[in-house]
């Protein structure tokens, strides 16, 4: 009996002397510099975290002992602790490189970086542009009609005719821009956003406020720049869209683009034909008839790696109709007939 006391005792008093107290260091893997905050976790769940300086300490831990480091922005690290470390121990975490959409905002009048203009930009990346273009192919009304602080407003119940309104102003002090170049002015208002189609949109950028006076007096309400796709080296892309709703409305839009060595090009093509309809059955069109047609190739030069000459032509030709349904559908009406008759031919 009194030998079977001893060697519990010895065998308890060897397993409390094999457990120790190690301090650990966690640091940055790339830039050596300490990680707060970095969490080291056992496997039956106790932990500490690391103070500013990147230290933490564990107590009771004994050989073969599995920590697992983590912190926000990197990949987790399991250590295996041995008897070959000291009081002491240095941990390296290593950054997580996490694959995000690229966004590059590309206009602006001054040669600040943009981190530091006091210009607050607003940016509609290429997965936005890609959903709209996927549930509104013919324009980017509901696009932006979303954006807080802009509001589309109709300004003709039978021609559908939509203004754009920037914090509560007039479509005519909004400055609408495609690739940092303005379009026609008094651009925001009528049919403007309804005759431009997303698909070879890139990315959409909104300033809002007194600071879009930068680009120009008929931007007191804002500016919006309509980036374009430019062509990426490697395979061409090449896309093609077609869209029929309930309300009669055709879309088919056509996108292509290629790159190889020091030229390039972009391609656009589209057409809208949408029905005249009376919804609600009083006599006059809810939705104008409208024939649009959209042109925009680009062709690029690049000289050198941070050089680009690009020249192209954007073409918008569009008539639309609304008014009595009998009228616009080319049928014998009353004698008195209300109609509105738009032909839109815009050449940039």
């Amino acid at each position: 009996m009194q030998r079977l006391l001893l060697a519990l005792l010895f065998f308890c008093s060897g397993a409390l002397y094999a457990q120790r107290t190690v301090r650990f260091t966690v640091r940055d893997a790339v830039t050596d510099a300490p990680i707060p905050q970095a969490s080291a976790t056992l496997r039956h769940g106790r932990g500490q975290v690391s103070d500013a300086e990147g230290r933490l300490t564990l107590t009771g831990l004994t050989d073969s002992t599995i920590i697992t480091f983590s912190s926000v922005g990197y990949d987790p690290l399991t250590y295996v602790l041995r008897d070959t470390a000291g009081s002491t121990v240095m941990v390296h975490l290593k950054p997580h490189e996490a694959e995000g959409e690229e966004v590059i905002v590309s206009s602006s009048r001054t040669e600040s970086r943009i981190e530091n203009l006091p210009t607050k930009v607003e940016v509609l990346g290429l997965e936005e542009v890609e959903e709209e273009a996927g549930v509104k192919p013919g324009n980017i009304g509901s696009l932006l009609g979303d954006v807080a602080g802009i509001q589309s407003q109709q300004t003709s119940a039978v021609s559908g005719a939509t203004e754009l309104r920037v914090q509560g102003l007039p479509g005519k002090y909004t400055q609408l821009l495609r690739d940092g170049l303005p379009l026609f002015g008094d651009f925001a208002g009528s049919f403007s956003i309804l005759q431009i189609p997303p698909l070879d949109l890139r990315q959409v950028e909104i300033v809002k406020g007194a600071t879009s006076t930068l680009y120009g007096g008929g931007a007191i309400a804002g500016m919006i720049n309509l980036v374009s796709k430019q062509p990426k080296e490697g395979a061409p892309v090449n896309s093609v869209l077609l869209n029929y709703t309930t309300l009669n409305e055709a879309n088919a839009n056509v996108y292509f683009s290629r790159r190889k060595s020091r030229t390039g090009y972009t391609f656009f093509a589209g057409t809208t034909q949408q029905g005249a309809v009376d919804v609600n059955r009083d006599g006059y069109t809810d939705v104008a008839k409208t024939q649009s047609y959209f042109l925009h190739p680009v062709l690029f030069i690049y000289p050198s790696k941070k050089t680009t000459l690009s020249a192209g032509y954007n073409g918008t030709f569009e008539t639309r109709t609304g008014g009595d349904i009998t009228y616009v559908r080319g049928k014998d009406g009353p004698a008195n007939r209300f109609f509105i008759d738009n032909d839109s031919r815009r050449h940039t």
